[in-house]
């Protein structure tokens, strides 16, 4: 019987990474900012600013107007001021809410609680009274509503300052819907970032989704707030085709093609799919109220669009995945695998050392019949010394050669005790002090020369075992013969499945898939094995 077992060769860089998300969007709400002071100020600087007073002053009121302090002021202000009240909601607010644990204390729960929602009022009123005090410095019933948008969030109050609760119910519900938003938000990433296979690969698609999303709304506040593109084919453009041509390319790229991997791509079933992915795509980001100025021209745009996305930007997102192919596999599946192969490799190691602890005891036994304390001593010794082996290389996952070398030899010794006095038994091995730089993974041959020990001697009848180890630049190789005894009839090891054997087998597959080499074969007198491996 010959069988002949080789691995295949798998990377595995599964990186576990953290959603950024929260700093993203952070960052995002900063650059909105920045954006709309700076188009206040540039309309204030603009070659025209003397028209503004006759755009903004209602001509029934004979009031002073200033631009800056009418306008500029409270616009900055305003945006200020609801730029803090999310950086509240989602750096005070939100993580003292995550701290709330079910299963603490309830005093420290209801504590943790009352924080909160504490922390939430006061965030509220400190918005309504800075939009009061906006209000009452900008006048916007004294002269014009235009461009005053963000004061209205709360209601336009004609009277502000008078009361300072004015504003506080909309404030409540304003910062609410802020809160909903970021709790909906931490449950997506507390569902990305659950441990477990598939992390990485969750992680990637968020972070590409949310950097995309970040570099879209920012240039889309620049071009609204300085008015650089306009009109109907702008927002089919922009609101439309763009966002159509990311969705299709996250999808094609991160669930179609990897689904597909190992199958034909252009089958019937990949190209209804592929049909259906662009469609849904496509029409779903042109509902939109772009198309209300050119009602009668919606369906060939959305047909151009379409036809666009399916014949350029899927063969174009095909070439991209195919560049990055391995690290979007990797991530995808791999990393299940590595955990299952490790798992497997602890559990065939656990396996292996209780084997060899009952050989070595059985050995022991057998020297101590024969009432010999030198060879006691001895066997005691060298024991000691493959225990130690055991316990400090063996959790390795890579030792030098010379000491796995060094653990075949002292465990030749400690068996050829047990035989020393029968002569019709032959021991011969070849593997001396010879140079070996390479690494080998720990307690990788032993179990060959168990079973050879274990199977091959008979203290009635003629047996043999030859080992020969021999340590090449590119290989190592290891062959072993012995002979073969029927078992007495009573073996209680008769019908056991050879699990030493076995495990190393299943070891070989994981350690070294696709570089080494296994030839067993047996007949009714010898054994033999022949082992290469590429370190």
């Amino acid at each position: 019987m010959v069988t002949q077992v080789n691995g295949l060769h798998e990377k595995t860089m599964a990186s576990q990474g953290k959603v950024r998300w929260r700093e993203y969007e952070s960052i995002l709400v900063a650059i909105l900012l920045l954006t709309y002071v700076t188009g206040c100020i540039w309309k204030m600087l603009k070659p025209d600013a003397q028209q503004l007073e006759s755009d903004y002053v209602i001509p029934a009121q004979q009031v002073a107007f200033s631009y800056t302090k009418q306008v500029l002021l409270p616009q900055v202000g305003t945006a200020l001021l609801l730029c803090l009240a999310y950086y509240g909601i989602n750096w005070i607010v939100i993580p003292v809410l995550k701290k709330i644990s079910l299963k603490g204390e309830t005093v420290v729960i209801l504590r943790q609680i009352i924080g909160a929602v504490v922390v939430f009022c006061v965030l509220s009123w400190l918005l309504a009274l800075g939009i009061n005090a906006a209000t009452y410095y900008a006048h916007p019933w004294l002269f014009n509503y235009r461009d005053f948008q963000l004061l209205a969030l709360l209601g336009y109050n004609d009277h502000p300052l008078e009361n300072l609760w004015t504003g506080f119910d909309r404030a409540l519900w304003l910062l609410g819907l802020l809160s909903l938003v970021a709790g909906i938000r931490e449950v997506i990433v507390h569902y990305v970032e659950r441990p477990g296979p598939g992390k990485a690969y969750r992680v990637l698609v968020l972070k590409q989704i949310t950097i995309a999303a970040v570099v879209y709304c920012s240039l889309l506040a620049v071009i609204l707030l300085f008015n650089v593109f306009s009109g109907a084919v702008f927002r089919i453009t922009y609101a439309g085709f763009i966002p159509a041509t990311f969705l299709v390319f996250m999808v094609n790229t991160y669930w179609l093609f990897p689904q597909k991997e190992g199958r034909a791509l252009f089958s019937f079933k990949t190209l209804i799919q592929l049909l259906l992915s662009t469609f849904l795509c496509t029409f779903l980001c042109f509902l939109f109220d772009g198309f209300a100025a050119m009602p009668s021209k919606t369906f060939i745009f959305s047909m151009i669009c379409w036809g666009i996305q399916l014949f350029v930007t899927t063969p174009i997102s095909w070439l991209i995945y195919q560049q990055r192919r391995d690290r979007i596999l990797q991530l995808r599946g791999v990393e299940e695998e590595l955990s299952k192969s490790k798992a497997n490799l602890q559990f065939l190691r656990s396996q292996i050392n209780p084997h060899f602890l009952f050989n070595a005891l059985n050995t022991l036994y057998g020297t101590a019949l024969r009432e010999k304390a030198s060879d006691t001593a001895t066997g005691i010794q060298q024991l000691g010394d493959m225990m130690r082996f055991m316990l400090h290389e063996n959790n390795l996952d890579f030792i030098p050669m010379s000491k796995e070398i060094e653990y075949l030899q002292h465990y030749i010794a400690l068996q050829k005790l047990r035989i020393q006095a029968s002569p019709d038994i032959v021991i011969e091995h070849n593997i001396g002090e010879q140079s070996c730089h390479h690494q080998i993974a720990p307690m990788l041959l032993i179990p060959f020369v168990e079973n050879a020990f274990k199977h091959g001697i008979s203290l009635r009848e003629q047996s043999w075992i030859h080992i020969s180890l021999i340590c090449e630049e590119k290989h190592i190789r290891f062959a072993l013969r012995n002979s073969v005894h029927p078992r007495p009839q009573h073996d209680p090891e008769t019908g056991q499945s050879g699990i030493g054997l076995q495990n190393v087998l299943d070891r070989l597959a994981l350690v070294y898939p696709g570089r080494h080499t296994i030839n067993i074969s047996n007949n009714e007198r010898e054994f033999l094995i022949e082992l290469s491996i590429q370190p």
